[in-house]
């Protein structure tokens, strides 16, 4: 028996309050460079 293990294609970008900031598909390129981007502004502001 092959165990498998699935989950989302999705990356939630989450504050330290624990509010998602933004949702981002992990097949769009332009998506993970807007999440790289926003957690770059979101570190930047804490």
């Amino acid at each position: 028996m092959i165990n498998k293990i699935e989950h989302s294609t999705k990356f939630a970008l989450v504050d330290k309050q624990g509010v998602i900031r933004g949702y981002y598909s992990s097949f769009d390129p332009n998506d993970l460079r807007q999440m790289t981007a926003d957690a770059e502004a979101l570190r930047r502001s804490s």
